[in-house]
């Protein structure tokens, strides 16, 4: 039990009411298969993928701490992230792959 990612597991029905669940593991833990929680589950994802793909940028000299969002959230969308894949960071493998 347990070893299944959160990430993995998706919510068909009602199926939370069904999930067998021990009483200790319950209470220790953080996951909500509801809906609501599912939702939750792939929104502060996506804030904290976007925010590893600010860094990045940041630490190539690409962008700086000052185009932050105003309470100082990630400036990245999905889309631009994309990009930013695209753009600078395939491109930088492909060099590196060339001078290999």
């Amino acid at each position: 039990r347990g070893d299944v990612d959160e990430r993995y597991m998706l919510r068909l029905g009602s199926g939370e009411r069904d999930l067998q669940l021990s009483t200790s593991f319950q209470k220790s833990s953080q996951f909500d298969f509801t809906k609501i929680g599912r939702v939750n589950y792939c929104l502060s994802r996506r804030s904290a993928l976007l925010e590893e793909v600010q860094s990045l940028s940041e630490s190539l000299g690409i962008s700086g701490k000052a185009e932050r969002g105003p309470d100082g959230s990630s400036n990245y969308t999905c889309e631009t992230a994309e990009n930013f894949n695209i753009h600078h960071i395939r491109k930088r493998i492909n060099f590196f792959n060339a001078a290999v």
